[in-house]
């Protein structure tokens, strides 16, 4: 047969089998010499960290030899004062305490973060405004067709003409006064212009006139602005907003919208956010 100190160092390694480890459990119960080998070794010998399981057995074999003959004292070594205070309610201090202290923390950010105050609603319009479609961005315009789109869209995009924006408002105005149609795309480069000039009552004009039957007819026409419609939509919420229309108001017309825009869009993605930020100010 092992050595009686082997069989107990295979014991703490795990290195004993199932039947192995029951023949080892039953002679320390029948062997008192044994026994108090085997409780010495767990508390002086190189034990590595050990299970739930071997813990509660040398427990169970501590009392039972202390209730006979009270062990001598033993030579503690450092790993049974680790292991000890590993298992002692000490440890469970030491846990709720840093519970507690990342409690706190947590608490404070978010305490923080709502007490924050929000920035004016016209600055969270002006970061979601949608620029109208530019002819220069996907295509250009036929010489044959309207001449106000060809020049609407000359005067807006800034890539076309590097104008100041009280000036592209003027030029608009003009072309939108001159217009003899029942709609000219003047009237669309013009909403979005009133919009980022904070023009907010009449920007809603100018996106509703979009939005009607002989806007949206002249709009979808075009190969770059046909999908416009959605962020016509978008813009007018942001104007309605801007007019001091209630946010739960706009909240509601924004998650129609959200059903409606095809969820590979950036757009989605915008109404998504803006959302999020709404419910701060609703």
């Amino acid at each position: 047969m092992e050595n009686t100190k082997i069989r107990i160092q295979k014991y703490f390694e795990g290195n004993l089998t199932a039947e192995a480890k029951d023949r080892l459990e039953q002679d320390l119960r029948r062997n008192k010499s044994f026994m108090k080998e085997f409780i010495l070794y767990s508390i002086q010998g190189d034990v590595p960290e050990m299970t739930a399981d071997q813990l509660q057995f040398r427990e169970q074999m501590a009392e039972k030899f202390a209730n006979d003959d009270p062990l001598p004292e033993p030579k503690l070594s450092w790993r049974f004062y680790v292991q000890n205070f590993w298992y002692s309610s000490a440890r469970n201090w030491v846990i709720g305490g840093v519970a507690i202290f990342a409690g706190m923390f947590i608490f404070m950010k978010v305490l923080l973060e709502n007490s924050a105050p929000l920035p004016p609603l016209t600055a969270v319009i002006q970061e979601y405004i949608q620029d109208a479609s530019c002819e220069n961005r996907a295509g250009s315009v036929q010489e044959n067709q309207k001449n106000n789109f060809h020049r609407s869209s000359q005067i807006y995009c800034p890539t076309k003409l590097d104008k100041k924006p009280f000036q592209v408002l003027q030029a608009l105005e003009v072309l939108e006064d001159s217009c003899q149609s029942e709609f000219c795309m003047s009237c669309y480069y013009l909403a979005h212009v009133k919009l980022e000039n904070q023009q907010y009552e009449e920007a809603i004009q100018l996106f509703q006139r979009c939005l009607s039957s002989a806007g949206l007819a002249e709009i979808l026409k075009y190969p770059y602005t046909f999908k416009s419609e959605p962020k016509i939509r978008f813009n007018l919420i942001l104007a309605e907003l801007g007019a001091g229309k209630p946010v739960g108001q706009g909240m509601a017309k924004l998650k129609d919208l959200l059903g409606k825009t095809p969820m590979k869009w950036d757009l989605h993605q915008k109404e998504e956010k803006l959302l999020e930020v709404l419910n701060k100010y609703n």
